[in-house]
């Protein structure tokens, strides 16, 4: 179901969580930020947006250089009210709830406890999206990414992705994953009941370059065009 660039896309009902607001006839939106920072306490807030959350295990520590191009072409390209600003969430937080999308990003290595783990798989199987990613290609993130969705998910692993999958062509009609070097990038996730709950890229998905203040993967690679795809796992979790 691809559309042009300034085709926007049209609206269905969505039976969601109940704490996915409707705006008028109008659906759901999410919160992120420029970049990754967490939410400035003088923003004012829209209450009927929903939110991004960047979780925040009790190790390790976020990745800062975050880009959120994708919630801006995600608003131009929707019409949906987006927030600019993500919200630092902690795994045990119970206003994880109140997200329909989170990102777990961190700057190098990380474990989840056992109580993490099981707070987020039940937010996943009650209509929770994750984003899982790091900074610019693979380093000590990568392998605390994919030891932790193994132990999410220990029954699924996730799938590489075809192009013909409707995450290429949701809202943004992409090509074939491509990295930021030119080498050809793999796409995966993790369904249930034909809903996307987990994306991850080995390359990463953060589009460091495009974060602003400083940002830069400098010789590191990611996967070209996260912007847009990440933009497309929005539409899909909404529009299942």
């Amino acid at each position: 179901m691809s559309r042009s660039v300034d085709e926007p896309i049209p609206r269905r009902d969505h039976c969601a969580r109940a704490w996915r607001p409707l705006l008028g006839l109008f659906a759901v939106l999410l919160l992120l930020p420029t970049s990754a920072r967490a939410q400035d306490a003088s923003e004012p807030i829209d209450p009927g947006a929903i939110g991004v959350a960047h979780l925040r295990p009790e190790s390790g520590r976020q990745a800062e250089c975050l880009s959120s191009r994708f919630l801006r072409v995600l608003a131009r390209q929707t019409g949906w009210a987006v927030r600019e600003s993500v919200a630092s969430v902690g795994v045990l937080e119970e206003r994880l709830d109140g997200y329909a999308v989170a990102i777990l990003s961190q700057a190098g290595a990380y474990e989840l406890t056992s109580h993490e783990l099981g707070a987020l798989r039940h937010w996943l199987d009650t209509g929770g999206s994750l984003v899982v990613t790091g900074p610019c290609g693979p380093g000590d993130w990568l392998v605390s990414a994919e030891r932790t969705i193994a132990r999410l998910y220990p029954d699924q692993p996730p799938a590489d992705l075809e192009h013909d999958h409707p995450l290429f062509h949701a809202l943004y009609d992409l090509g074939p994953p491509v990295q930021t070097n030119g080498q050809p990038g793999v796409v995966r996730a993790i369904e249930r009941d034909g809903r996307p709950v987990l994306l991850f890229s080995p390359a990463g998905l953060n589009d460091t370059d495009g974060a602003g203040g400083g940002c830069c993967c400098c010789g590191g690679v990611e996967l070209r065009d996260a912007h847009h795809l990440l933009a497309n796992f929005i539409v899909l979790t909404i529009w299942p």
